[in-house]
């Protein structure tokens, strides 16, 4: 069981594990996992509201998160930010620069 300054891990964690059964196509996993994540009473980053929305529509990939202002598909980091495999930010080409040829 968490301590109670992590109790947010936990029900994020059935959230997550809910997202990931209905990407499987497992309805009934993902409603108990979502289940789960109400009855932590825990309402970190809206959590609650969350849980609720995913309770009545099951998750699936590109779904815009209303509960969370601003968040893009499946609430993932704008594609400037997100990481590579080795964890260092993507960083995008300005219009206005030059590609430099390789030596």
């Amino acid at each position: 069981m968490p301590e109670p300054s992590e109790k947010w891990t936990e029900v994020w964690g059935h959230i997550y594990l809910g997202k990931i059964f209905d990407l499987l196509g497992q309805r009934e996993r993902a409603v108990n996992e979502y289940s789960k994540a109400k009855q932590t009473n825990d309402d970190t980053g809206n959590a609650q509201t969350v849980a609720e929305s995913l309770l009545k529509k099951a998750y699936s990939e590109g779904a815009v998160s209303a509960a969370v202002p601003g968040a893009g598909p499946a609430g993932a980091a704008p594609a400037a930010a997100q990481p590579q495999p080795d964890n260092r930010p993507v960083l995008k080409r300005r219009p206005d620069s030059q590609l430099v040829s390789d030596r």
